[in-house]
C-alpha cells in the first residue's frame, strides 16, 4: 500500500527509527518518499520532511505497511502551532498491564495482582506526576514524570491506542497510606519496568498524546511492536551454571534489575551460552562486562544485551590486593544489589575464622527520592526492622546483620555476614569476644563495633608478635 505525499505550505520532520540499511528502500517505496525529500540516513534512522496531514496518514496506516517490521518506530516532530486544548481530566483506562520491553520489537506482559475487570483512570497531576487510580480498590499508583523514560510507545488500533510507559521509580498508596517494600504489590511491580494502558476513543488518545508531548516534552513513537505474555520463570538454580563467586555476583547484580534482565536472559539461549562460556574462561572479565551491561540496561530498557557481551574487549581492572565487597542498598521501596565497592577492610573481615571478603556484605540504608526519611511512619520502621531480623538473600546466599562501628551507624551503613539463622550469627559474634557477658545494649554495640572500624592490615600474626616482643625483652635483660 502506498501513501503519497502532497506538498503543503508548512512541513515537519518525520523519522523512522531502528531502520537497517536494507529496509530503507522498502520504507521509501511503501510511503512514496522521493530521494530529494530524505534528510538523513544514519544511526539506523530515516528522516524526511512532509506535511502534518501526510505524517498523520502514515501513522494511521503504519500497521498495514510495516506490521512485519515491529522493530520500526515512527516519530513526528509536531510543531508548537499544532497544539490543541486538552481537558486534562481523568481518562478511563480500558486495560492496564505491567511488564517489560524485551527489545525494540516486543513487549512482555507479566502477571500481577490486578484483575482485568478492575477499572482504572489516568491523569497528570500539577505536581508533574502521572496518576493512575482505582477508586473501588482505593489504590493509587504515582509515577513522577522525571522518573519516566522520555520515550512513549503508541500502538494504534481501529478506535483505540495502546501506550507503553517505562519507569524507574513509583509509589503506591492504598487507602490514602503509602505502602513500602515489604508489601506484595510493591514487590511485584518493582520487578517490572514498564506498563501498558489501552485508551479509547481516538479523540481522547490524541488529546492525551498532545498533553504528554507539548506540556511535558515526552517523545512519542508510533510502532507495531509485538505484545506477548511472559513464558519463562527465573530460578536461583540458574546461578549453578556459574562457577565462581565473581560470576554469580555478576548474574545476581543483573537479576536485581528485575524483568528487564530476566526476560532477555530466559528468552535468549544464545545469550545464556555466551555468558556461561565467558564466565568459565575469565570470571573477572565477565564481571566487568556484566557491570557495563548493568549500567546500560538502567539507561535503556530495550538495549541489545547480547551485543554488549559479544563486543566487549577482554580487559579487567581488578586488583587482587584490594578488597571488593558486596553491596546492598535498602530503600523504603526496594532492596538493590549494587556493584562491588573497594573496601579498606577491618579486623572482623580479616579474621581467620571467617571466609574473607566474600562472606561479608555492606548494607546501606538510603532514602527514596525526594529524600523520604527512614522514620516517616511506623509502617516504614516495621519494614526496615523486618529486613534486619530476617536477613537478606542474594547470590544464592543468606546474610544476617553482624555489626557496625559507631561512625558507620551514623552513616546508616551496616555489615552483614553469611549465616542461615540469627543463632548462627550470634555464635559467630562470640568468636570475636565474650559479648554475652555484656548486659547493656549500648555497650554491646560499641564493643562489637570496634571490630568494624576501618584499619590497615599489619600482616603480623598476634601470636608471632607476642613471641617477638618476649624475645626482645629476654635480649634486653641479658645485656643489663
Amino acid at each position: 500500500m502506498s501513501l503519497f505525499l502532497f506538498p503543503q505550505r508548512r512541513s515537519i520532520q518525520c523519522t523512522f527509527h531502528n531502520v537497517l540499511p536494507d529496509l530503507i528502500p522498502i520504507i521509501s517505496s511503501s510511503i512514496g518518499i522521493k530521494k530529494q525529500l530524505v534528510c538523513k540516513q544514519k544511526d539506523n534512522q530515516l528522516s524526511y520532511s512532509c506535511s502534518l496531514s501526510n505524517a498523520n496518514e502514515i501513522r494511521s496506516n503504519l500497521a498495514d505497511c510495516f506490521s512485519q517490521y515491529p522493530q520500526i518506530w515512527f516519530s513526528i516532530d509536531t510543531p508548537s502551532y499544532s497544539k490543541i486544548s486538552s481537558t486534562k481530566s481523568d481518562r478511563i483506562i480500558d486495560n492496564l498491564y505491567f511488564g517489560c520491553l524485551l527489545s525494540t520489537d516486543k513487549f512482555l506482559i507479566h502477571k500481577t495482582l490486578f484483575k482485568q475487570t478492575d477499572q482504572w483512570t489516568i491523569k497528570i497531576l500539577t505536581k508533574q506526576t502521572l496518576f493512575i487510580e482505582n477508586k473501588s480498590l482505593a489504590i493509587r499508583l504515582l509515577f513522577p514524570l522525571k522518573y519516566l523514560h522520555k520515550e512513549i510507545l503508541i500502538i494504534d488500533g481501529e478506535d483505540f491506542s495502546e501506550m507503553i510507559f517505562s519507569y524507574s521509580l513509583f509509589t503506591i498508596e492504598i487507602e490514602n497510606k503509602r505502602v513500602y517494600g515489604n508489601h506484595r504489590l510493591v514487590k511485584c511491580l518493582n520487578k517490572c519496568s514498564s506498563f501498558l494502558i489501552s485508551l479509547s476513543p481516538k479523540s481522547s488518545v490524541n488529546e492525551f498524546i498532545n498533553e504528554l508531548q507539548m506540556d511535558h516534552y515526552l517523545k512519542i513513537f508510533y510502532t507495531t511492536i509485538t505484545i506477548q505474555h511472559r513464558i519463562y520463570q527465573w530460578s536461583n538454580e540458574i546461578l549453578n551454571d556459574y562457577p565462581s563467586e565473581h560470576s554469580r555476583y555478576a548474574v545476581s547484580l543483573l537479576h536485581s534489575l528485575g524483568y528487564v534482565f530476566d526476560d532477555r536472559y530466559l528468552h535468549n539461549p544464545n545469550l545464556q551460552n555466551f555468558m556461561i562460556n565467558l564466565a568459565q574462561k575469565n570470571d573477572r572479565h565477565f564481571y566487568q562486562v556484566a557491570l557495563k551491561a548493568y549500567y546500560e540496561l538502567k539507561k535503556c530498557y530495550w538495549i541489545d544485551l547480547f551485543a554488549i557481551f559479544e563486543n566487549s574487549p577482554s580487559k579487567t581492572t581488578f586488583d587482587d590486593q584490594i578488597n571488593y565487597v558486596s553491596v546492598v542498598q535498602l530503600t523504603p521501596t526496594r532492596s538493590l544489589l549494587m556493584p562491588k565497592e573497594k573496601c579498606k577492610g577491618h579486623r572482623a573481615l580479616r579474621h581467620s575464622l571467617f571466609g574473607g571478603v566474600n562472606d561479608f556484605c555492606l548494607v546501606y540504608l538510603k532514602p527514596d527520592p525526594p529524600n523520604i526519611y527512614f522514620n516517616i511512619d511506623q509502617q516504614l520502621i516495621d519494614y526496615f526492622e523486618e529486613l534486619f531480623q530476617t536477613g537478606l538473600d542474594f547470590n544464592g546466599n543468606h546474610y544476617h546483620l553482624f555489626g557496625s562501628s559507631n561512625s558507620q551507624i551514623k552513616e546508616h551503613s551496616f555489615w552483614f555476614l553469611k549465616a542461615f539463622s540469627l543463632d548462627e550469627i550470634d555464635r559467630k559474634r562470640e568468636l570475636l569476644g565474650e559479648f554475652h557477658r555484656i548486659n547493656n545494649l549500648g555497650t554491646y554495640v560499641a564493643r562489637l563495633g570496634l571490630w568494624f572500624s576501618k584499619t590497615d592490615p599489619t600482616n603480623v600474626n598476634d601470636c608471632s608478635y607476642v613471641f617477638l616482643f618476649q624475645h626482645k625483652i629476654d635480649l634486653f635483660s641479658r645485656f643489663n
